[in-house]
């Protein structure tokens, strides 16, 4: 199957060059497009080989021509050579309409950059001019840093009317007066999103530790406490406070107290030998 395209291919090729070139008004007229495109020539507007390159109409509505191959460096100064104009093309301008492009354009046309037009009178590269510019032709202004060409009217560099305005009307990225309050806005609110990150992650855990608190008291653990092993009576003496060690002796503490008790009071009366009445009053 695949060989029966090829040779299908061939044929169609091998009858368009026997029946001569193909003309075309767009880029889309060529049969064999987007291997083909439509090019100027010295013939007239004819497609042909993309690999050829030349002045090759652009599928684009925005660009008229476009010289392939592209020069993407500083052309300024440069030798240049115009496009071939025939009838063809000039019938391309009528059918483009002169809010884009008029004949006179077409001396400005030439194998320069997107950014360059080519001097009628120098024969040389030079760069296009920007929205507001002085100009005299068409192909003189442009717009954006694609190179989109622009419209000359009343001798000063414009917007085309048949471009969407939003091309035009792109912003302009610049340092207004307000850049500080912007600063502060930035800042503040990068400041509300880490603190509403942090407290997320930190309600994480609280919720965490409540539910198991929750769980916690809802399911006591009944298991009793294991005693603490000790390991020898050192361990035992240094956590449990000792008493004397002449009250462990038999009788000490009886003794003592006699002592403390005899001590304390001089008068002491015994139990058995107390008489009804209570003993004078100690004046100390």
């Amino acid at each position: 199957m695949y060989l029966i395209w090829v040779l299908v291919v061939i044929i169609c090729t091998y009858t368009v060059a026997i029946s001569g070139e193909q003309h075309c008004i767009d880029p889309a007229n060529c049969q064999f497009y987007p291997v083909h495109s439509c090019y100027a020539t010295d013939d007239g507007l004819v497609c042909k080989n993309r690999n050829k390159g030349g002045f090759e109409m652009s599928i684009d509505p925005i660009y008229t021509f476009l010289y392939s191959p592209m020069n993407l460096h500083n052309d300024t100064g440069l030798p240049c050579s115009t496009i071939p104009i025939t009838d063809e093309l000039i019938n391309y301008v009528d059918y483009r309409g002169p809010k884009v492009i008029n004949v006179d354009d077409l001396d400005l046309i030439g194998n320069c950059s997107r950014m360059s037009y080519c001097d009628k009178h120098t024969k040389t590269c030079q760069p296009k001019l920007p929205l507001g510019s002085k100009c005299q032709f068409n192909m003189q202004c442009y717009f954006g840093i694609d190179g989109i060409p622009g419209h000359c009217s009343n001798r000063t560099c414009g917007i085309r009317e048949d471009i969407p305005q939003y091309y035009y009307n792109a912003p302009r990225w610049t340092m207004g007066d307000q850049w500080q309050s912007a600063v502060v806005a930035v800042v503040i609110t990068g400041s509300i999103a880490i603190c509403l990150i942090v407290g997320r992650l930190q309600v994480k855990k609280l919720a965490t530790k409540f539910k198991a608190m929750m769980e916690k008291w809802q399911n006591p653990d009944t298991t009793p406490t294991p005693i603490p092993f000790i390991e020898n009576e050192q361990v035992w003496n240094e956590h449990h406070p000792q008493s004397k060690w002449w009250k462990q002796v038999p009788g000490m503490n009886w003794v003592y107290s006699r002592l403390k008790r005899g001590g304390e009071n001089e008068q002491y009366y015994q139990l058995n030998a107390r008489g009804d009445e209570p003993p004078p009053y100690r004046a100390d």
